[in-house]
């Protein structure tokens, strides 16, 4: 398992996260964690979303559901390699996070 930064300056309004590290496997599947462990990705509209409900009525015409405490998709995110991990955490945690 691996240590990564993630950052993103698509959404930087107020009470938004900047930044956050987290313990993943790959970039790949570091990009995809939210700085809010709450806040879970659907790969097949390519966004953030707090609940089902959320994802069930997401409209993509309007493109207004999704969380807007960090930015819109994974593509936006840039991922930082910091090292490896070697404890008990699971792979998708949040080890810290920057909200701003």
């Amino acid at each position: 398992m691996n240590i990564y930064l993630l950052t993103q300056t698509d959404n930087n309004a107020f009470a938004t996260y900047d930044s956050c590290i987290v313990i993943a496997n790959n970039a790949e599947e570091a990009k995809i964690i939210h700085p809010d462990p709450e806040i879970k990705y659907y790969e097949d509209v390519d966004r953030w979303f707090e609940d089902e409900v959320d994802y069930v009525e997401y409209d993509a015409e309007c493109d207004d559901g999704y969380n807007t405490e960090w930015c819109k998709s994974p593509s936006q995110v840039n991922v930082e390699y910091l090292g490896q991990y070697k404890n008990n955490l699971k792979v998708g945690s949040v080890l810290c996070a920057n909200y701003v």
